[in-house]
């Protein structure tokens, strides 16, 4: 496919879609053309830092109906290079949506935006705790919630807790035709229809841009190994 390349008209129209010049950024650095695994290397034409539902809708729209490629961003410390713009157009760095929008102990749910990091989840709980990163090192705190979640992760702790769509109750995700759709529901039990949510986890990215997600939490384990194979040879 052969896309359109970004031009002044362009700017001009995107740029009025975004209150921060601050947050259009139309000449990217070596931040933006890499992952953590560094190996292959992608230069976007224009970085945007959208931090409301709205300005994503517009932005996503707009790409569409001009056939301009955009690649959603997190802190980029996947490996498997889902954030780069391999056809140049714009990244979409998700990085100042992380707000907490809704924290809910009573029915044990919290609601962010999609550039929540996984570190600060975990901060602000007091003996809760949040699954949607099952198979993620406590070290990984660049991660962001949205990566693993539209990766659908599943280490080890999966045996016991599952994969990460079984703890995602409820998600908002911008399409190509600029609206916002909302997948699921808060509530514990709500089986109507097709399960959209589920679809949109593991899609990487190509269904539609994630904003908004709200996770199940559960209580804090009194204790917490790790356990790995014993990789000896018997005789």
């Amino acid at each position: 496919m052969e896309y359109h390349k970004i031009n002044q008209d362009d700017l001009k129209v995107l740029s009025s879609y975004i209150s921060d010049p601050a947050r259009f950024i139309t000449n990217p650095t070596t931040h933006w053309d890499h992952d953590q695994f560094n190996t292959v290397c992608a230069m976007p034409d224009l970085v945007i830092k959208p931090v409301t539902n709205e300005e994503v809708q517009k932005v996503v729209k707009y790409a569409s109906d001009h056939n301009i490629p955009i690649v959603p961003r997190g802190n980029s410390t996947g490996l498997m290079g889902a954030n780069l713009t391999v056809e140049g157009g714009i990244s979409l760095d998700m990085i100042k949506m992380n707000k907490l929008l809704e924290y809910d102990p009573t029915s044990l749910t919290m609601t962010v935006q999609a550039g929540r990091r996984l570190i600060d989840i975990e901060k602000f709980l007091a003996g809760l705790i949040s699954h949607s990163h099952i198979c993620q090192h406590q070290l990984c705190t660049g991660l962001q919630l949205v990566g693993t979640l539209i990766q659908t992760p599943g280490g080890l702790k999966a045996v016991k807790y599952g994969v990460t769509c079984e703890h995602i109750r409820q998600l908002k995700v911008v399409l190509t035709d600029g609206k916002l759709y909302k997948f699921g529901a808060k509530a514990v039990k709500s089986s109507s229809g097709y399960s959209l949510k589920d679809l949109i986890i593991g899609s990487e990215g190509k269904l539609g841009v994630v904003t908004e997600v709200t996770m199940r939490l559960y209580p804090t384990p009194r204790k917490s190994i790790n356990a790995l194979p014993n990789t000896k040879k018997v005789n």
